[in-house]
């Protein structure tokens, strides 16, 4: 779109409704202003062109001298391997060529030699410290051999954080919470509280199938792990315990914490006192308040049956039985004789003993185990083999290791870990007149002292990879340092310390390449066996200087032992001997800023902007070199109404400079980002130039 003198005067007229219109070359006052007006710009134009077409000659007038005759197409292809191909060379001079919709073929060369692979990218995990990041799988490609993947950035699915784990036996078994203390594992260094405050993560506690939070507390110098395990209370068996610390992704571990951590934990378990869960006798089920052990009529073979699973679980472990013994006494004497019965008694004196008052009491008792098979005697038992006795009556205490052989089993329905008291011999039971002595057990308890618990494993992560900052490629096939990638921001070469070769890392299988940590990237592409090419130029038939290839143009690839290969281009093939741009005289026109070696003006970005948007002004321009990015400050021309023409215009403008400044020529600032924005929206309303 071309800017017209006339149509602006006519517009300005208009918006002032003076009713005047402007008649080039009329005598009429308004219009010979006008005239004189638009005289003085043409002249201005033109001074300001010739100064433009000064700088041009001068500037080519220091380029290096190039032979116009011998210009070439110079552009890079991306070559397309098969399975078959893979691995085999692409030698230089091998001839390429593609077919355009009219003419002849087009031939060119291969500038360089390259080892063609087929290998395509599967993974590309991002590892900061003890964390990684997938950002690519297998995606949807962008064509058939290139895809976007983003480098150094913390971006994609989560596949690794820091976990440490700890393994331990039978710390929770039957038992529906717990709570523990933390200790560091390394000799005189007990305290585990670190100086930066509060342990982050997250800790939970398994044995395989339920899992379950755990909360982490600090108080009084102690490191205190607790929390509610209700399925743990049905773990009857010897169990592996798993306690898990998770750091996610987005908190950080200190490294106080890291090196703590790197020397292991063990847990301290308070000593415990715990009622029984269960008591059983021949009467039913009873509490541990007050027990007949034998109900209130002893027997020869009756049980008494103690179940506390949260204590005897534990294989090994000292346990005391705390109880206070009483008896209870029961009568029951002959009647009175008559006379009759008295005579009786004098013929046969047999029949006066079946009257005679006898001591029922209990004689002899045994606590026993159950080992799976058999019940047998409970170790530390021998001072009870005598049975009970009212001499004795008062609080006693039984204290035994828990047997590695003892096992649960099932009374009236109940699966518990039970111990018995069994009833070995009881004297004139079930006498017709008696004097029974009744057992009474009353305040049972067990009893436990504190321990100390190891871990019998552990999984931590390598602390030597804390500070580190890595980024992997995996491949689907070997690659080597002779195959060239292309990206959008060039080629990409692995150095043979870079290649690491199949293995397997976050438990993924390929061959994985390393690369150097710096700054965040997203590459729009990444195409295997890329190589530049030259056109072959017969003498006296030069092709058309403004002959173009777009990106993604195909190409196809003569080789002796693979075949055709297909290829295409990866950016846009121009004239010019030195592979840039051949610029004609229009082109410079419209790039008033073009490629001559100074500072970019304000006059310069309006001057460029004025052949494709007359409508809008450049207010100012700042290019900061550092971060490579020109701002430029718009604002709408006074001449063109209410409607906001720049506000939709502007996203537009701002992709068409960045464009023009990438591809027109423009030296310095071919790879700068382009940020446009209205006047109104500089803060302060200041604005740079």
């Amino acid at each position: 779109m071309r800017w017209n003198p006339e149509t602006r005067v006519k517009k300005l007229a208009l918006a002032y409704q003076t009713g005047w219109e402007y008649t080039p070359h009329s005598r009429e006052a308004g219009s010979v202003l006008t005239d004189i007006f638009l005289d003085m710009m043409r002249d201005n134009r033109q001074r300001y062109e010739n100064i433009w077409e000064k700088h041009r000659q001068e500037f080519l007038a220091a380029m290096p001298p190039q032979d116009r005759e011998a210009r070439r197409l110079k552009t890079g292809l991306a070559v397309r391997a098969s399975g078959g191909s893979h691995g085999g060379w692409l030698a230089r001079q091998t001839g390429v060529y593609m077919a355009p919709e009219e003419g002849d073929l087009l031939r060119f060369t291969v500038q360089e030699d390259i080892q063609l692979t087929a290998a395509k990218l599967r993974y590309a995990v991002y590892q900061k410290g003890l964390c990684a990041w997938l950002t690519y799988e297998g995606g949807a490609d962008r064509g058939q051999d290139a895809f976007g993947i983003s480098l150094f950035q913390e971006t994609g699915t989560e596949l690794s954080h820091p976990v440490f784990c700890w393994r331990f036996r039978d710390i929770c078994n039957g038992r529906t919470s717990v709570r523990f203390e933390v200790e560091s594992a390394s000799q005189g260094d007990s305290a585990l509280c670190g100086e930066d405050g509060a342990l982050p993560g997250n800790w939970k506690i398994g044995d395989g199938t339920n899992t379950y939070p755990m909360e982490w507390t600090q108080s009084e110098g102690q490191c205190l792990l607790e929390g509610l395990t209700p399925a743990f209370a049905g773990n009857l068996e010897e169990t592996q315990y798993e306690i898990c610390l998770e750091i996610p992704a987005e908190e950080e571990l200190s490294s106080s914490w890291l090196e703590t951590l790197s020397r292991g934990i063990c847990l301290i378990e308070e000593g415990i006192c715990r009622e029984p869960e269960l008591c059983l006798t021949a009467a039913g089920v009873c509490d541990g308040e007050r027990l007949l052990p034998f109900t209130d009529a002893p027997e020869t073979a009756a049980c008494c049956y103690l179940a506390c699973d949260s204590v005897m679980a534990v294989k090994g472990r000292e346990v005391t039985l705390k109880f206070t013994e009483n008896y209870e006494t029961e009568e029951k004497a002959p009647p009175g004789v008559s006379k009759e019965y008295r005579k009786l008694y004098k013929k046969y004196p047999w029949l006066k003993s079946m009257e005679i008052m006898q001591e029922w009491e209990v004689r002899e008792t045994l606590w026993e185990y159950f080992d799976g098979s058999f019940w047998r005697k409970l170790p530390g038992s021998d001072g009870w083999e005598t049975g009970c006795r009212p001499e004795k009556k008062g609080e006693h205490l039984l204290s035994w290791t828990v047997p590695r052989d003892m096992r649960s089993c099932s009374i009236e329905g109940e699966e518990h870990y039970y111990i018995r008291l069994r009833l070995v011999r009881a004297d004139n039971a079930y006498a017709a007149y008696y004097r029974k002595t009744i057992p009474v057990l009353k305040h049972i308890s067990f009893v436990t002292e504190g321990r100390r618990i190891e871990p019998e494993d552990r999984e931590l992560p390598d602390i030597s990879e804390a500070g580190q900052k890595r980024m992997y490629l995996g491949f689907d096939r070997e690659i080597t340092c002779h195959n060239c990638w292309y990206t959008d921001s060039g080629r990409l070469e692995f150095s043979p310390e870079q290649i690491r070769g199949r293995q397997i890392r976050f438990d993924r299988e390929a061959f994985w390449v390393e690369l150097e940590c710096r700054e965040p990237v997203t590459l729009s592409a990444l195409y295997a066996n890329y190589v530049e090419i030259l056109e072959l130029m017969k003498e006296g038939e030069p092709k058309a200087a403004d002959l173009q290839l777009p990106a993604g143009t195909a190409f196809h690839v003569e080789t002796d032992r693979m075949g055709v290969l297909d290829a295409i281009s990866v950016y846009d093939a121009r004239y010019d001997g030195r592979g840039t741009v051949l610029w004609e005289e229009m082109q410079w026109k419209e790039s008033y800023p073009a490629c001559f070696g100074r500072m970019i003006s304000v006059m310069d970005m309006d001057l460029l902007l004025q052949r494709s948007y007359p409508l809008i002004r450049v207010v100012s321009c700042n290019y900061i070199e550092k971060s490579r990015e020109l701002t430029v400050v718009l604002e709408q021309r006074r001449d063109c109404g209410e409607n906001p023409v720049l506000q939709k215009l502007l996203p537009e403008i701002q992709e068409w400079l960045e464009e023009t400044l990438r591809y027109m020529g423009l030296l310095w600032l071919s790879d700068c980002h382009v940020n446009c924005m209205e006047k109104e929206e500089m803060p302060d309303g200041k604005i740079t130039g």
